[in-house]
């Protein structure tokens, strides 16, 4: 989670339980969600000594008052021998405005956050600018945007709701407009907050995606289902937590370093989410992989194809079921060479057969480029490129010294990598769903995949 000013207040806290007994400390929200609670007294605070997880905190904090601390537990745990001495706990989750003297779980209605780049992705705004033909005066105006409305097969409301500020009507010399879009996610049964964490993790990678960079969830605030205010509005309070994914700078990227804005799949909103959701577990791991090699993780240039090797045949091992033969043959055929095999063996074979009738990673780098050979190259260029990357692999996996001479040259090594990098994109992107049509688009100059493709 990005928070762009570091949260530090003092305050008092105590278990739900034990409301007579309070202690004064200090709790610090950083940025990427950390949040830590210094306690300092001279006796031992909040639980016996013995004992680590603490559970739920809540106290009064100055300025923004009431608080409740999830998940809290010692990070480091000191023993007063009657002078005042400090210690700290780390928390899981910490709402600000909310107070829960009981250990019911909070249950919320919605859920709103912003996302790096937003705005920019979105490339939709009210704010509109009619210039003069000689460029000496202007004239601003701002419409309020309708919100963005889709509705995953789960049943939940994902809204795309937008802020604006309009100019101040005492001042004379400035008028200021602002716009920022944010995401609402709406359920009509009450939800934990965990459930709404997984969503938008969910849609954060989905632009990270999209974007091809490292996309953070900044400014959380959800609403609790069963407390209204006086108006009969459900209660917000200002979440934080530790969310992924998490950079520490805003890497901005040009239009033509994207796969896709808004825009271009603005027809097709809903479908996209829904199929984004409908494949996520599939894809999780095939994602884990690809995005590590996005997000600065990896260093040196080996690991970094090994990573986009890896991504690319488990991508295929998730969506594609071929095998070397019929499963009821392969299975006979086990039971004869197992058979057959001295017992001293077995364990050997039995080992060696395990995964035997898997197709091996060339076959799957060759399925996984098929729909995609006219962009790709010919048949030969295609081939040729699929044999490099099964001997690089092999070579820095096993590092086979007739084989060493792969990696004198690391110029090829990089644009092995943006091969791989490409058929993974272009393999999610038709699993997205995205049509022929969209996807020759996305490959023609100047966009990234054009570059990657040359």
């Amino acid at each position: 989670m990005r928070i762009e000013e570091e949260i530090k207040r003092q305050g008092e806290f105590w278990l739900p339980e034990s409301p007579e007994e309070k202690f004064p400390g200090v709790l610090t929200i950083s940025d990427g969600g950390e949040i830590e609670l210094e306690i300092t007294t001279n006796k031992t605070p909040l639980i016996d000594e013995d004992k680590i997880e603490v559970g739920r905190i809540v106290g009064v904090l100055e300025k923004e008052g009431a608080v409740t601390l999830e998940k809290a537990f010692f990070r480091q745990r000191s023993i007063s021998f009657g002078a005042p001495i400090t210690s700290t706990l780390r928390i899981n989750k910490a709402f600000l405005g909310v107070m829960r003297n009981n250990d019911d779980e909070i249950l919320f209605s919605d859920f709103s956050f912003h996302l790096d780049q937003l705005d920019d992705w979105l490339s939709i705004t009210g704010i509109k600018t009619k210039y003069s033909e000689d460029y000496r005066s202007a004239t601003i105006s701002y419409e309020p945007l309708e919100k963005i409305t889709a509705t995953l097969e789960s049943g939940e409301c994902i809204h795309v709701d937008f802020r604006y500020t309009l100019p101040s009507r005492q001042s004379i010399t400035e008028a200021k407009i602002t716009h920022s879009a944010y995401f609402t996610i709406h359920s009509e049964k009450p939800e934990p907050i965990e459930h709404f964490i997984g969503i938008a993790y969910k849609i954060a990678n989905l632009l990270c995606f999209a974007t091809a960079r490292t996309i953070s969830i900044s400014e959380v605030e959800a609403k609790i289902a069963e407390v209204s205010c006086d108006d009969g509005t459900p209660f917000s309070v200002r979440a934080f937590y530790p969310s992924r994914p998490y950079s520490k700078t805003i890497s901005k990227a040009s239009k033509y370093e994207i796969l896709f804005n808004y825009k271009s799949v603005e027809h097709r909103w809903e479908d996209l989410l829904r199929y984004w959701f409908r494949l996520y577990d599939t894809l999780a791991p095939t994602l884990s992989l690809y995005f590590s090699t996005q997000n600065g993780t990896h260093k040196y240039l080996d690991s970094k194809f090994l990573s986009l090797a890896q991504a690319a045949e488990t991508l295929s091992r998730r969506t594609n079921s071929e095998v070397l033969m019929d499963a009821e043959l392969f299975k006979n055929l086990q039971k004869t060479l197992m058979t057959a095999c001295p017992p001293e063996h077995s364990k050997w074979l039995e080992a060696r057969l395990m995964h035997g009738n898997e197709i091996n990673l060339s076959k799957r780098l060759k399925a996984l480029v098929k729909p995609f050979k006219s962009k790709l190259g010919n048949s030969r260029a295609t081939d040729s490129t699929i044999r490099k990357i099964v001997d690089t692999r092999n070579y820095l996996t096993h590092y086979d010294e007739s084989k060493k001479g792969i990696m004198s040259d690391h110029l090829k090594l990089w644009q092995l990598c943006q091969k791989l990098e490409v058929i993974i994109e272009l393999n999610i992107l038709a699993l997205l769903q995205f049509s022929e049509t969209d996807i020759d688009l996305i490959c023609k100059p100047p966009h990234s995949l054009s570059q990657k493709l040359s």
